[in-house]
């Protein structure tokens, strides 16, 4: 998917110093009349930055203004970087989004508008519900992803199949590791609480010694 964020304010011929591959935009930036600039900045900040939409590019995100020449669209984490589309190349997709845009309704609808060369198809998009699929597949790998202990105690389980022979030799080096393993990998919270408890339990130790000396 092509960065929602586009560089530069050439028009067609800019040259992404990246790879080298010239990037075509919708039309030039001297296109967007001065009105909508300061339009936009005053939705967007003084700071916001408005650039003509890329051929083959993806934007997502909310409507800040719509007329009969032009979408422009806030993008980016902060939403302060604006893309202007062609009113012409954009389809509405779904009869929702078509019926907002017959009503003029489309400023503050999140959209999301997928080029291919210079036409533009546009959705609608649930924000809050693709950060949701996003964490929950995010979710899902960690589940999946075997825990470092697990992965170092498996190759100590072949190493020792392998190459010790001797069964009780085996599982003594196999308990050992096992402990150690589990202290290395287990959350900091734990360390701390096992380290506080073999502190409390020290005193107690030195006191039952204390009492086996003769005095």
């Amino acid at each position: 998917m092509s960065t929602e964020r586009t560089s530069g304010d050439s028009a067609k011929a800019s040259t992404s110093a990246k790879d080298k591959t010239p990037v075509a935009y919708r039309m030039d930036a001297g296109e967007i009349p001065q009105d909508l600039r300061t339009s936009i900045a005053g939705k967007l900040g003084k700071e916001a930055e408005l650039y003509p939409a890329r051929e083959d590019g993806s934007y997502k995100g909310p409507v800040v203004h719509a007329d009969k020449d032009f979408i422009v669209q806030a993008v980016g984490k902060n939403q302060q970087t604006a893309v202007a589309h062609r009113r012409e190349d954009v389809q509405m997709q779904g009869a929702s989004l078509q019926g907002r845009d017959a009503n003029n309704d489309l400023v503050n609808r999140n959209i999301q508008v997928h080029y291919r060369g210079e036409q533009a198809k546009a959705y609608p998009w649930d924000a809050q519900r693709e950060a949701q699929q996003r964490s929950e597949k995010s979710t899902d790998r960690a589940e999946k992803r075997p825990a470092p202990g697990e992965k170092v105690l498996a190759e100590a389980q072949k190493y020792a199949q392998d190459n010790i022979k001797n069964p009780k030799q085996r599982e003594a080096f196999l308990k050992h590791l096992t402990n150690v393993t589990q202290q290395a990998f287990q959350p900091p919270q734990r360390q701390e609480q096992g380290a506080k408890e073999s502190a409390k339990s020290a005193p107690a130790q030195t006191k039952h010694a204390d009492h086996g000396i003769e005095r």
